[in-house]
């Protein structure tokens, strides 16, 4: 793990995304290896930063707050791997080949503005509010979209929409059955204990 290149491809994605996506594009790296040695650390990362913020400043809702740190890590994971796997018979549909790694470089590199400020709130969850600054990565996938698949202009709206849509419909899904399960184990197993 090389934190220094973590550093510099985290600035060239967020500060030149042009740039740096057609440099990941000419890339023979594996979803297994942009994941280990980049989504990875920044995931724990981000969920050390969100148990200190839940130590220090949410006293009584400590667990609660961990277990919402826990439930973005798994939704992070589960999107990163299974999102490619959906939208890579779709890409038939819109004149495109896609390549599973070349769609899972696509998200894990795009999600890095969400990563980034995850960190920030997770210590200074009083920061709630700059979340919306992840929304950035949106752009970011969208100039990606055009260096690593090389889909028809006339169908690349299309098939990003798509794209988009089926990442927030998972988001959205995975976060409201995994709330559900931690909620209904803490309450199950002793909640009452827990938030004494």
């Amino acid at each position: 793990m090389d934190f220094n290149q973590i550093f510099v491809r985290t600035k060239g994605i967020i500060m030149n995304p042009e740039s740096e996506w057609q440099t990941i594009s000419s890339e023979t790296s594996t979803s297994k290896e942009v994941f280990t040695g980049f989504v990875l650390p920044y995931l724990v990362i981000g969920f050390i930063s969100s148990v200190i913020g839940a130590f220090l400043f949410s006293n009584w809702i400590f667990i609660a707050s961990v277990a919402s740190a826990l439930v973005s890590l798994i939704v992070y994971i589960i999107v990163l791997f299974i999102t490619p796997m959906i939208i890579e018979p779709l890409g038939k549909s819109f004149a495109t080949e896609v390549n599973r790694d070349k769609a899972f470089k696509l998200l894990a590199y795009s999600f890095t503005p969400s990563y980034v400020i995850n960190i920030v709130i997770g210590i200074l969850p009083i920061l709630g509010i700059l979340g919306i600054v992840g929304l950035y990565g949106i752009y970011i996938m969208w100039v990606g979209f055009s260096k690593l698949f090389n889909t028809p202009e006339d169908k690349k709206v299309g098939f990003f929409i798509v794209t988009l849509l089926i990442i927030i419909g998972e988001m959205v899904i995975l976060s409201l059955i995994l709330g559900s399960i931690i909620l209904f184990a803490l309450g199950m197993g002793g909640g009452y204990y827990l938030f004494r």
